[in-house]
């Protein structure tokens, strides 16, 4: 059953493929990235309710599920997915480019900042990703992106972090340091996920050794597995052994103790057959 599952999974990438169709129903909430050109000069309304209908547009002729409400405690849906998240930048040039991401809140709940001291360093921040997507586990809807958005403000950290899921999947950051800190940060959030999905699908260890690269994670997993558990009997030996040395010592204690009180008792009574 399992096996089928998966297949229906990919069949479902297929036809979103060859379709222009969402691969999920949760297209969420359209956020609308501008960059415009400081030589751009808009004119005959507002541009923040153009945005608005194109995105009413898109969600109504597109059969996109609506999703939004009009607020946040009180609810009520507003019936065409709008108002999107509008992020606005100023650039060089006299055009206008457009990039919509719509952002489906199964994967937007999962999202976390932390604000971090100097001192916490670049493994901290490793760290953090890893805990972000070891705990995000398979509720976002795969493919799984992540983006990951370091320095600024607190808004700005959560804007870079958004903004890097609209690079194309293939692509690296220009800066070598970076390029080579994605690479890991990958292969380590890809057997974090594989881990994960053999020990909450059920399906068999098996099944995952077939694919070399699942099988080197899995093999890694297992031996820090075993490392962890060698250490934890050696704890408890350990503590079993400082255990059982305090008991035999409190024993030992006590039967001299009652030693001496019987070596008293004889001569308390040796003395009274003395008088």
């Amino acid at each position: 059953p399992h096996q089928g599952v998966l297949d229906n999974i990919i069949e479902n990438f297929e036809i979103a493929d060859s379709e222009c169709v969402p691969i999920c129903q949760d297209t969420g909430m359209a956020c609308v990235f501008l960059e415009i050109g400081q030589d751009v000069h808009l004119t005959g309304g507002s541009l923040a309710e153009a945005v608005d209908e194109g995105v009413r547009r898109g969600y109504d002729k597109g059969y996109l599920r609506k999703s939004v409400v009009k607020d946040p405690v009180r609810r009520g849906n507003t019936g065409d997915n709008t108002p999107a998240m509008l992020y606005t930048e100023i650039v060089p040039g006299e055009q206008i480019k457009i990039t919509v991401g719509p952002k489906g809140f199964g994967s937007e709940n999962m999202s976390q900042i932390r604000m971090f001291k100097p001192s916490h360093g670049l493994q901290g921040i490793k760290d953090f990703i890893l805990e972000v997507v070891e705990t995000a586990g398979p509720n976002p809807c795969p493919p799984m992106v992540v983006g990951v958005g370091i320095g600024g403000t607190f808004d700005k950290a959560a804007l870079l972090a958004k903004k890097a899921l609209m690079r194309p999947i293939d692509s690296s950051n220009p800066d070598p340091f970076y390029a080579d800190l994605e690479k890991e940060m990958l292969e380590k959030e890809e057997q974090l996920l594989v881990c994960d999905l053999v020990r909450k699908t059920g399906l068999s260890r098996a099944f995952f050794y077939k694919n070399p690269v699942v099988s080197k994670f899995l093999n890694e997993e297992r031996q820090q597995q075993e490392g962890k558990v060698f250490h934890q009997k050696k704890v408890i030996l350990d503590y079993a052994l400082e255990r059982q040395n305090e008991l035999i010592k409190i024993e030992y204690e006590k039967s001299q103790k009652e030693k001496l009180k019987k070596a008293l008792k004889r001569k308390e009574v040796a003395f009274i057959k003395g008088l």
